[in-house]
């Protein structure tokens, strides 16, 4: 039976603090999340790990249960791209200024895309598992989190 994985949004809502004149500082309650929009992955199984964003419209999901990275346009509400082939992808970020989607794969690779058509440029071999990411746009340096626990 296949399994349809749906990405949701939450907003979340602004609290007030509210300080009484001669009591203790009273903790606010926190508001829970609300669901604003659904957007369904028909055909997608397993869970997600990290989420990337071009700083403009792309969501990058690594569905690491999928061996996929999901390319979502939140202005249109839809998966533009499914990036199939990558083994358990968990780290994964966007690189805006140089148009590169780099995606980390717990079985040691990292994968490096186009970022226009998300073509593979190249992989690299940490042979060991390659987590979190990290963009750093003033020196344009990738940084990689990798290692065996």
């Amino acid at each position: 039976m296949s399994r349809t994985a749906i990405l949701a949004f939450v907003l979340a809502l602004p609290v007030p603090l509210h300080l009484a004149a001669q009591e203790k500082p009273v903790s606010p309650r926190p508001k829970p999340l609300v669901l604003t929009e659904a957007i369904s992955l028909s055909g997608v199984q397993g869970r997600f790990d990290h989420f990337g964003f071009d700083g403009k419209n792309l969501v990058f999901v690594a569905a690491l249960g999928n061996n996929s990275v999901e390319v979502i346009d939140i202005s249109a509400r839809l998966r533009t791209q499914s990036i199939p082939g990558i083994p358990n992808p968990q780290g994964v970020v966007y690189a805006p200024d140089l148009k590169k989607l780099f995606v980390a794969s717990s079985h040691g690779k990292l994968y490096i895309y186009d970022g226009a058509r998300f073509d593979l440029v190249r992989t690299i071999d940490f042979q060991t598992d390659v987590d979190n990411l990290r963009y750093d746009i003033a020196h344009q340096r990738v940084y990689v989190g990798f290692g065996e626990d």
